[in-house]
């Protein structure tokens, strides 16, 4: 998709080859849904984190243990992205 390279068949899986611009497209919208959800769920969890954590910075250090890091949540995120940018590409490479 850029000007430093040129997108080929072997530039994705057997798997992604066989999508057609159909499914490509609802696999995108549910990437993007996958996406979302993580974020809500990132967002709803900040206060929380930002009570315990004055919580804990003034009071009971122990706190810190109520804090939620998100993190399968923030891998869904980087593995949602990810995909997304490979049926970007498929698309573009499939002209969808």
């Amino acid at each position: 998709m850029t000007s430093q390279h040129t997108l080929s068949a072997a530039d994705f899986s057997s798997a992604d080859l066989a999508l057609s611009c159909n499914e490509i497209s609802d696999e995108r919208a549910a990437q993007k849904a996958k996406i979302q959800q993580a974020n809500a769920n990132i967002n709803a969890n900040r206060q929380n984190n930002e009570v315990a954590g004055a919580i804990g910075s003034l009071v009971f250090a122990p706190a810190y243990l109520a804090t939620e890091g998100n993190y399968a949540d923030k891998d869904a995120v980087k593995a949602a992205y990810a995909r997304q940018d490979v049926l970007d590409r498929l698309a573009h490479f499939k002209s969808c």
